[in-house]
């Protein structure tokens, strides 16, 4: 799943990226990648973040403001 939350206070987005294995060297330069993007979208008083998360199925997926991609569960 990748998913997305703004704290309005902080002025930060964070991006969320869930995977249902073991996040490698690849998987990490592609999420450093589209934060680099995302934040090109922005001004520079905003804060983008990312997290890498390893979450197995049948683990739930946790809610968050906004969901760019979800897996079918």
């Amino acid at each position: 799943m990748v998913a997305v939350d703004y704290d309005d206070v902080q002025r930060k987005i964070t991006l969320y990226f869930y995977f249902d294995k073991e996040i490698n060297e690849e998987n990490k330069e592609s999420v450093n990648c589209i934060a680099s993007e995302v934040a090109g979208d922005f001004e520079e008083e905003i804060r983008i973040c990312e997290e890498s998360i390893r979450l197995n199925f049948p683990i739930q997926l946790p809610q968050h403001q906004f969901t760019v991609y979800r897996r079918k569960e």
